[in-house]
């Protein structure tokens, strides 16, 4: 199911099946689909240690591997 996030519009509720964000929150896609599909990002955030640790324990319990790029700190999941 790939990412189809041109069809969101916030002021519609019935597009909100298409933002690649809720089909992650919804298990219809991985992290890693949609790292792979969706190209239409913000701008990179940081994120304290804290919020590591929540995201890291929801991935683990969701089976999602990931990685961490040593130069730019990026999560890169695989």
């Amino acid at each position: 199911m790939p990412c189809e996030c041109h069809l969101f519009n916030k002021s519609d509720k019935n597009t909100f099946k298409f933002l690649c964000q809720n089909k992650v929150n919804n298990n219809l896609i991985t992290m890693k689909e949609e790292q792979d599909t969706c190209k239409d990002r913000g701008p990179p955030v940081e994120i304290t240690n804290e919020e590591f640790e929540r995201l890291k324990k929801t991935w683990d319990k969701k089976g999602y591997k990931f990685i961490i790029d040593k130069k730019t700190k990026e999560i890169i999941f695989v």
